[in-house]
């Protein structure tokens, strides 16, 4: 017959045990959520694939968050084939990134040796920091009762004192199955590795202010030069120059909802911060933020829609390149 202190004993070994593995399980598959940013090759196509990819040309590497992803850059390397201009794109946009989260990566792309890379700069890299103390003692007990998730992200972003969402992104899952295929049998799109390229509808403006209008909030834009996200963006284009990639940078578009939550004073910053930027590393720079803002090619407030009748962000891109 086990006695009680022998139990309780053995219990606490299994918990142990249970809780070490939970652990170690976590590690793991957190290591491998975003793996294939950091072990990416233009000329990986997976373990079991028998067809070989090598690349002769010189390289362009377009990074950014997901506002990035939805420029067609193979319809860029078709132009710039047509005038003779001998450059692979790859469009290496990332879901939720930002410079501090791109700096991880950021040797690893030099180890690839781009002649090129083109940063799309979003304004929301330098919005204020959130009070997450605030923001967590600021819903009632009945909504975090009703949304178990809201109140896990906002204690966690409490508790690391840093957005929660950005460090374990909102699908982790879908991140550490892109790892696993992209290790297996390479990116679903050689040129768009890191996030699904497929069609999508374009939403109309009063669809657009119907969804998004009352999620619509922004905090102002932070112009502390020693503010995180500033000073990666700098350490970025240092490090690149330094091994001899040239650096062009844009600023990221928007739907014209967006700046009904903006003021005209933090556009003028945000303007501020990157002509500093231009001007410290002499960078050409695109203005793209404001530009498109009232065309019909947003899927939401943020995101130009992946579809033919939305090309004009590409041909921004594509037009400013053969220029430069």
């Amino acid at each position: 017959m086990i006695k009680i202190g022998q139990k309780c004993n053995l219990n606490f070994k299994i918990f142990l045990v249970l809780g070490f593995a939970l652990s170690i399980t976590l590690g793991m598959l957190y290591f491998l959520m975003d793996q294939y940013i950091y072990i990416y090759d233009p000329e990986w196509n997976g373990i079991f694939s028998n067809e070989e990819i090598i690349i002769d040309g010189k390289l362009i590497f377009l990074i950014g968050d997901s506002q990035v992803y939805s420029i067609d850059v193979d319809s860029i390397s078709e132009e710039l084939s047509v005038n003779e201009i001998d450059y692979e794109i790859y469009n290496l946009a990332v879901m939720s990134d930002t410079p501090t989260k791109r700096m991880d990566s950021m040797m690893h792309l030099v180890d690839l040796e781009p002649d090129v890379i083109i940063y799309g700069i979003s304004m929301s890299y330098f919005e204020k920091s959130r009070d997450y103390k605030s923001e967590f003692f600021d819903h009632e007990f009945l909504e975090y009762l009703s949304n178990p998730n809201e109140f896990f992200r906002n204690f966690f972003s409490y508790v690391i004192n840093s957005d929660f969402s950005e460090k374990f992104p909102t699908s982790p899952k879908d991140r550490m199955i892109q790892s696993i295929k992209y290790i297996l049998r390479g990116p679903d799109y050689s040129t768009h590795p890191f996030i699904n390229y497929n069609k999508n509808d374009i939403l109309s403006q009063d669809e657009i202010i119907s969804i998004y209008k009352n999620d619509k909030s922004f905090r102002g834009i932070d112009i502390d030069m020693n503010n995180e996200q500033f000073l990666a963006v700098n350490k970025m284009i240092e490090t690149f120059e330094s091994n001899g990639i040239k650096v062009l940078i844009f600023t990221s578009p928007y739907n014209e909802l967006f700046f009904e939550s903006m003021s005209e004073k933090d556009l003028v910053n945000f303007e501020y911060m990157i002509e500093t930027i231009s001007k410290k590393y002499n960078i050409k720079t695109l203005y793209l933020h404001e530009k498109l803002a009232k065309k019909e090619i947003w899927i939401d407030p943020y995101h130009v829609a992946v579809n033919e009748n939305s090309r004009i962000y590409t041909d921004e891109i594509k037009n400013w390149l053969l220029i430069e």
